[in-house]
């Protein structure tokens, strides 16, 4: 399926999304502040935590600003100078307990979950007829449609009038996929194909103000009012894997935790009844199709 285009910053982006996700969670970054002691001959340190990668990490020796060189993915920070000795190292970041790239395959695999209810029709109205019953089907772009894509209506061409067909079939292989006729196609036949296509995930990218570019409505083609209930189901499952983390962690067990696992899983429900509410609303059509 080609991607619609939408004009940069116009849309859902993918900035909006995880902003509506981290705030369902309540997962905002925390600042921290680390300090050590130079012993003179270390200018790699290990920050105790991990770093939000969007708000940047700082470094100051003895008070001054230092030059420093993060690897987010190790944690580990790199001083462009050996501090003196007793000079005291502080670094400033945040920590969040869900990365961006998380919560985005939250949001990819909400999208992946939902095809069916949510789905993008596209229509291919230009096939030409090649002398045999079976052609390949493509999106209007050119695009191969996937194996999960599927084939909702053929047409073809009669006195200048499309005629809905009724005697096809449909079968596929790794990469394409082909609508098999009861009868050959001549090469003056004009086929218009209509397919339903699996939405397309939204691919994270650095730094931020890359986001913009991969939108909801632009990239997986699905409408803005989607947006509600692939919020509330990738905060939901983001939830659910947490929980279950958390339930074997024996404080539970010590009853020194102020949340409780029932009360969690109540949002949890909530959330996802939510969701339900909303796919509702939406009133897309049943997805009743033969490929």
């Amino acid at each position: 399926m080609a991607p619609i285009y939408v004009p940069e910053n116009e849309g859902t982006s993918l900035t909006d999304l995880i902003r509506a996700v981290r705030m369902r969670l309540g997962d905002f970054p925390q600042k921290r502040k680390q300090s050590e002691i130079s012993d003179g001959s270390t200018a790699n340190y290990r920050l105790k935590g991990k770093p939000y990668e969007d708000d940047g990490v700082t470094a100051t020796v003895a008070g001054y600003s230092a030059v420093q060189t993060m690897d987010y993915d190790s944690g580990w920070i790199s001083l462009s100078a050996f501090p003196d000795a007793s000079d005291e190292v502080v670094f400033y970041y945040s920590t969040v307990v869900w990365t961006d790239e998380r919560i985005t395959e939250a949001i990819n695999a909400s999208i992946d979950g939902l095809f069916g209810q949510f789905y993008v029709i596209g229509t291919h109205d230009d096939i030409q007829g090649n002398g045999t019953n079976e052609f390949e089907v493509t999106t209007s772009g050119g695009f191969p449609l996937s194996a999960g894509d599927r084939i909702i209506k053929v047409e073809k061409n009669s006195s200048s009038n499309m005629i809905r067909l009724k005697d096809w079939s449909v079968h596929s292989t790794a990469t394409k996929k082909y609508v098999h006729l009861a009868n050959a196609t001549s090469s003056s036949d004009v086929i218009r194909v209509t397919y339903a296509a699996r939405p397309k995930n939204l691919v994270y990218n650095l730094p931020s103000w890359n986001y913009p570019t991969e939108t909801l409505e632009g990239t997986a083609g699905l409408p803005t009012r989607a947006k509600e209930p692939i919020v509330c189901y990738s905060t939901a499952s983001l939830m659910r894997e947490r929980l279950s983390t958390r339930a074997m962690d024996d404080r539970y067990t010590q009853d020194q935790n102020n949340v409780r696992l029932y009360e969690v899983l109540n949002v949890v429900n909530a959330l996802e009844l939510n969701a339900e509410m909303q796919l509702r609303k939406l009133r897309m059509s049943p997805l009743f199709v033969r490929s």
